[in-house]
């Protein structure tokens, strides 16, 4: 398979991931992360004025974007305080499960845009912190449609359950495909 990506790295993660991204999903956001930890994001892009990552999926939920996460951690507990803080939790448009085998990186914006990378949703991981306190991260942009049907089959094989039968992982798993109960 032949892609054309945009090759990114630290801060451009965030202006990406974010500000190209998430913050402009009309339709659909699938993001998958082994990570879910606080990070705040400037919502509006260049605003001035900044948002926690479930305000920002909030504000996107409530403009009819249908968001799933898939992630393998349990959230830190300042994260889940702000799921429960936004109510996004239980908005009809957002779904989060949680498999501890995710270790994929990516997120899906509208059938249009793919990230694929290195970086957690943390602050750390997608640049949103200084340049002292983020990890080295690197990652692709991408809005080739091969790419993008692929990651969107893998990613809706995990969501599905697909992977569950034969994981072999049964011992590690607190649950299949686990939702979070608040």
């Amino acid at each position: 398979m032949k892609i054309e990506a945009e090759y990114l790295e630290d801060e451009e993660l965030y202006e990406r991931v974010i500000e190209d991204g998430i913050a402009v999903a009309a339709q659909s956001l699938d993001l998958a992360t082994a990570n879910l930890k606080t990070m705040l994001a400037e919502f509006p892009p260049d605003s001035g004025d900044f948002a926690s990552l479930p305000a920002l999926l909030m504000a996107k939920a409530e403009e009819g974007v249908g968001i799933r996460v898939l992630h393998s951690a349990v959230p830190s507990e300042s994260f889940l305080n702000e799921l429960r803080q936004t109510g996004l939790w239980k908005h009809p448009n957002f779904a989060m499960k949680r498999c501890p085998r995710v270790h994929l990186k990516t997120a899906l914006v509208d059938d249009r845009f793919a990230y694929l990378g290195t970086a957690n949703f943390t602050g750390a991981g997608l640049g949103a912190k200084s340049a002292l306190r983020r990890n080295f991260e690197a990652g692709i942009w991408s809005r080739s449609e091969e790419l993008i049907a692929r990651l969107g089959r893998f990613f809706q094989s995990i969501w599905d359950g697909a992977m569950c039968e034969g994981c072999g992982r049964a011992a590690n798993c607190p649950q299949p495909l686990e939702e979070p109960r608040f």
